[in-house]
């Protein structure tokens, strides 16, 4: 009878294995990617943002805070949801993000532009969603000190909120995870958030460079 010998395979498609490995970047911080030059934490007990109505029952606020920390310093972030109801044509709904103790925390963002009509351009600026595995770098971070960044803005209608194909921002179409680049003095991480249920985000975990 003929003996075959698998060693050698074998041998082959390990070593090939290990090439593929080492080819995987190691220096790039990845969203959803996290490794011992990191800290990672979960945002726990992991729960949905719960709106409560205001004194004159037409707006829903609630909010949830995240601490970030690299190890040498702790940064906290705000995460706002405000839902106006249908009636209440001056507050608008949405979902932002603000520091209240740091002007060193930036958040990667992208400027969303409209027509407003009579040759007229409105600009907004938005948190920018990533896909896991995206490579996160420093371009296009804003700080966001003494101001919120909106994740999606739902205009009341008259006046600003009559534009030309104005969708509320990219994160008011998503149903599922995405996560958000940042930078901390000059520590790159992500923001991991499930936004499965457009008024009650949950602020899932975050990563950030020691």
């Amino acid at each position: 009878m003929k003996k075959i010998y698998l060693f050698p395979v074998v041998l082959i498609l390990l070593v090939f294995s290990q090439c593929k490995k080492d080819k995987k970047p190691t220096n790039k911080i990845i969203a959803g990617y996290h490794d011992s030059t990191m800290k990672y934490e979960i945002n726990g007990p992991i729960h949905s943002i719960d709106l409560q109505w205001d004194s004159s029952h037409t707006v829903q606020r609630g909010s949830d805070t995240l601490l970030l920390d690299n190890g040498s310093s702790v940064y906290a972030l705000v995460f706002n949801v405000c839902r106006s109801d249908s009636s209440n044509n001056y507050k608008t709904t949405h979902f932002a993000v603000h520091s209240i103790n740091s002007d060193k925390i930036r958040m990667r963002y992208k400027i969303r532009k409209y027509y407003a009509g009579l040759g007229t351009v409105a600009s907004f600026s938005f948190v920018k969603p990533i896909n896991k595995d995206a490579i996160i770098n420093e371009d296009s971070m804003l700080s966001i000190s003494n101001r919120e960044l909106m994740f999606y803005e739902k205009l009341p209608m008259g006046g600003s909120g009559d534009l030309f194909n104005y969708d509320n921002g990219s994160w008011y179409s998503i149903n599922g995870v995405r996560y958000v680049g940042i930078l901390v003095n000059d520590k790159l991480g992500w923001i991991k958030i499930d936004l499965s249920s457009r008024y009650h985000p949950k602020i899932i975990s975050y990563a950030i460079q020691k």
